[in-house]
């Protein structure tokens, strides 16, 4: 959004002030318009499951919340349509621990723990 309307891209005529008139989308960068992209050599994670902890955590997203939800939970509509956090798991991942889908878990990692339910295990 800006200026309360919804733009197909924030740097674009228009909406950028740095967008000049009749220059349409824009990316920064190089002088011909194109994006700067860098090629960075290889960095290993910095932990990988191990045997007490055997699998990736990942906070990924769903389409009605972003990040933690701090700002998109606010709004009575997306926070009805997606109202609890949950696990998405691989299904056999979830065979291997005997989860179905709607179980209650408790996931712990080195950093902390969380109470979710099993939203896309086996039936």
């Amino acid at each position: 959004m800006v200026n309360d309307k919804e733009t197909q891209w924030r740097y674009s005529e228009g909406n950028d002030p740095y967008v000049k008139a009749g220059e349409g989308y824009k990316f920064y960068g190089k002088p011909d318009g194109k994006a700067v992209i860098f090629a960075l050599p290889f960095e290993p994670a910095a932990e990988a499951p191990d045997e007490e902890y055997d699998l990736w955590l990942s906070t990924g997203r769903v389409l009605e919340h972003w990040h933690t939800g701090s700002m998109t939970r606010r709004v009575p509509e997306l926070h009805r349509a997606f109202p609890e956090a949950v696990l998405f798991i691989h299904p056999l991942d979830a065979k291997a621990r005997d989860l179905r889908r709607g179980d209650k878990v408790k996931v712990v990692s080195r950093r902390g723990e969380v109470i979710s339910i099993v939203e896309n295990a086996r039936s």
